[in-house]
């Protein structure tokens, strides 16, 4: 049995796909891993060409979905398969690098129980910002050349300094989705919530229960093939938003709860 599983959820992106499992075998080619593809049946041929990969990889693995797709499903769905005792998910989109893989395994080797990339954190580059994380125009024509949503990437920036205020300053990427885990954390914690709140539920839950985190900066490109699966106007990411807001309702009511229980 593989030590760690690697989940990559999916929906058209068959672009992107197989460079992306390239850069994970290299990446991972010292560690005993597997890859776990999760497609939501994509029309555009993303289940074939990993279906292709895994013949000739036995590391490579793909499980089909045809019910109950979305993001959050897939990750559940692709923990229940995994086959190791340390999970990692990230984007497909190539935006999120193979190489911040094996140091966030790493961290968990050395005694972390969640470890996460962070775009926020010192040493970290958050999306379009290229080789300078201050320089405005790279940014803007960055995001503009890809199918990235200027929007969804303020947002992202206001949201997470938001976050620090309200839950926790230690740490600066409450809405990262790259994660490494051990599995009797998620069985403990589990996933729950839609797009960016389940991000937010799933590190502060984890926080709150006392488990070792630890904090790792990465550099996250824009998206390299494909369309963004995030809604590009600020109505139209409005949903997510209010999804986070009440998610953070949530989550302060859920601490004060755990306080209580602990001083009873």
């Amino acid at each position: 049995m593989p030590e760690i599983t690697i989940i990559l959820p999916t929906y058209n992106e068959a672009g992107n796909i197989s460079p992306l499992i390239d850069g994970l075998l290299d990446s991972m080619l010292d560690w005993d891993m597997e890859i776990l593809v999760m497609d939501d049946n994509s029309p555009d041929g993303t289940s074939a060409i990993v279906e292709k990969i895994s013949k000739d990889c036995d590391k490579v693995r793909l499980i089909t979905r045809h019910n109950n797709r979305g993001l959050i499903p897939a990750i559940r769905d692709g923990i229940q398969a995994a086959n190791g005792n340390i999970i990692v998910w990230m984007d497909a989109d190539q935006s999120m690098q193979p190489n911040v893989v094996p140091i966030l395994v790493a961290k968990i080797k050395d005694g972390a129980d969640l470890a996460f990339g962070s775009r926020y954190v010192e040493g970290g580059v958050g999306k379009g910002a290229g080789d300078s994380p201050w320089n405005l125009f790279q940014f803007l024509g960055n995001i503009r050349k890809s199918q990235d949503s200027f929007s969804a990437v303020l947002i992202s920036i206001l949201g997470n300094a938001v976050m620090r205020f309200v839950l926790d300053k230690r740490f600066f990427d409450y809405t990262s989705g790259f994660y490494a885990v051990r599995k009797p954390v998620l069985e403990h914690i589990g996933l729950e919530g839609h797009y960016l709140d389940y991000c937010i539920t799933f590190l502060h839950k984890v926080n709150i229960h006392g488990y070792r985190i630890s904090e790792v900066p990465m550099t996250v490109l824009v998206r390299k093939e494909g369309e963004s699966k995030t809604s590009s106007g600020f109505f139209d990411l409005f949903p997510i938003i209010f999804h986070c807001y009440k998610a953070v309702r949530r989550l302060k009511k859920y601490e004060k709860l755990q306080q209580k229980s602990v001083t009873s």
